[in-house]
Formats: structure tokens, sequence, C-alpha cells
């Protein structure tokens, strides 16, 4: 199936407006991945990808993984010339995702964030100190990915 249309997290005009909206959509993220964890026992990681690029937050994609069976549940990806999520083919690179159980190829790891004391706090301080660092204006672009286990949550960056 096919959700239509990128899902916008916001919209910023600059960088102090783009950091005063991610501890919401951050929030929003993990709760939303807690809660699909604990409702789905096929699920271990939830795997969100957002990008930030011409003045947007958008979810670029996202995975719901198991780790033990080393096996992708459902995955999304935003093709953005169509603007609608195409359902990703279970036949993923594992490696590629994973990066050795660390971050993806091309990212490197911001923050490891327990999940039993206020993980969002961790994350959300994070991607604004990554983002503070990388993004000066709408013009720029850097993508960030949120995976949320069940005992700790990974964030990983990477500029474009």
């Amino acid at each position: 199936s096919k959700l239509n249309g990128e899902i916008k997290l916001f919209t910023f005009n600059n960088t102090k407006e783009l950091i005063s909206e991610i501890d919401e959509a951050i929030n929003l993220i993990t709760e939303d991945s807690k809660e699909i964890i604990k409702n789905n026992s096929e699920v271990t990681n939830v795997i969100t990808n957002i990008s930030f690029i011409n003045g947007k937050a958008i979810i670029s994609k996202i995975l719901y993984v198991n780790y033990k069976t080393k096996k992708i549940i459902e995955g999304y990806e935003l093709d953005t010339n169509s603007n609608t999520y195409a359902l990703l083919s279970s036949k993923i690179n594992w490696d590629e995702i994973l990066g050795g159980g660390g971050c993806p190829t091309g990212y490197s790891q911001l923050a490891s964030c327990g999940n039993f004391s206020n993980p969002q706090t961790c994350v959300g301080n994070a991607i604004q100190t990554y983002l503070s660092a990388n993004i000066s204006g709408p013009g720029d672009c850097a993508n960030v990915q949120v995976n949320v286990g069940a005992l700790n949550t990974r964030v990983c960056g990477r500029t474009c």
C-alpha cells in the first residue's frame, strides 16, 4: 500500500525555528515507535529517517524491523518524484541499514539514549546540537535517523 503525500513534521525559516520544533516532533516519533513495538511482537525496532531540507522536516523512510530474526517486517520510503511512500521490499541490504549494529553507512552516531529515563530529551538534545552545527538556513540539508528499540534509542546523522 502507498501512503499519499510526504509526512511533514514541520517547516522552518531559520535555525532557531528548526530547533524549537524538534522536541515535539521527537516526542511524537518516540511515542509512536514505542507503541508499535509494544503492540506488535514481531517488531523489535522502529527506524525513522527524517530529512531536513528546503525548510521542511519530512519523514523520508520508516522501517519496522526485527533484529533477532534480521527481518524487515514493513518499510516505506518517500519517492520524491511522486511524493508518495513506496512499500520497500524485504530484500533490503541489512548491513547497510544496521551498519554493523550501529548507524547506517555514511551516518555518524549522535547519541544512544536509554528508554527508561525519558529518551526524548536525550534524543532531542542530540538532534538539536547536530542541526545547530549543520543547518544555518532552509537551503541547508541534513538527515537524521532515530532508531527506537525496546531498551534504547540510537540517533544517527549525516549531511546531504
